[in-house]
């Protein structure tokens, strides 16, 4: 039962993203791709959920999570992390196990035109 309330925690995170109503939001969808825009200046972004593998050996169950807070016109802190894993992979018992952290930085370069694509360097340190 201890880890029903665990997955709880990134929903509730994100739950506490402030955005003001007429502002745009771009998000990043953790462990999915990154986009080259960056948070606005003094606004923090939570994004997380769960995500299941599944393949003929087994299971995964992750939540991955990102945090992005704008910390000028073009840069933004990140936290992200799998936050908590749970598999079966080749075996009927469970692995559960808290999962690294990375942190990092990353500063939008530039847009091609108003709809064109979008870049950003980033550097991340991943800590276990």
């Amino acid at each position: 039962m201890k880890y029903r309330r665990l997955a709880a925690i990134p929903f509730a995170l994100l739950a506490t993203t402030l955005v003001q109503a007429d502002d745009g939001i771009v998000t990043e969808r953790p462990s999915f791709v990154d986009s080259g825009e960056t948070v606005p200046v003094g606004m923090l972004q939570i994004e997380a959920g769960a995500q299941n593998a599944h393949d003929g050996s087994g299971n995964e169950l992750t939540l991955p999570t990102l945090v992005r807070w704008g910390v000028g016109e073009r840069w933004e802190l990140r936290l992200e992390s799998d936050v908590y894993d749970r598999s079966n992979t080749d075996s009927p018992h469970y692995v559960d196990g808290w999962t690294n952290l990375v942190i990092g930085i990353k500063h939008h370069v530039g847009t091609a035109g108003d709809s064109g694509p979008s870049s950003a360097w980033f550097v991340e340190v991943e800590l276990p």
